[in-house]
């Protein structure tokens, strides 16, 4: 099971907070996501995170599951089994 920090990132902003001081806009409906070669997740409004095995190699799948955590799974060649090395919402 995933063993990284005991928090994730949080996806949802302070809702004390502004729009702006969130940093988003709301003009703009539009999100660009990536997720690289190395295991690296960066979206439009700051959300950033890296997988626990990060390096090159490595095929990744990035999946909201069906209990709607979204979560980060890397392949293991050898075993062809995948593993979390991300998620949203600590289970």
């Amino acid at each position: 099971m995933y063993d990284g920090p005991d928090t994730s990132s949080l996806y949802w902003p302070d809702v004390d907070n502004t729009i702006f001081g969130n940093g988003r806009m709301s003009y703009n409906s539009n999100r660009v996501a990536s997720l690289d070669d190395v295991g690296r997740f960066s979206s439009s409004d700051q959300l950033e995170f890296s997988a626990s095995d990060l390096g090159l190699g490595i095929k990744r799948r990035l999946t909201i599951d069906y209990d709607g955590n979204l979560r980060l799974y890397s392949l293991n060649y050898v075993t062809g089994l995948r593993t979390i090395t991300w998620e949203a919402v600590l289970q």
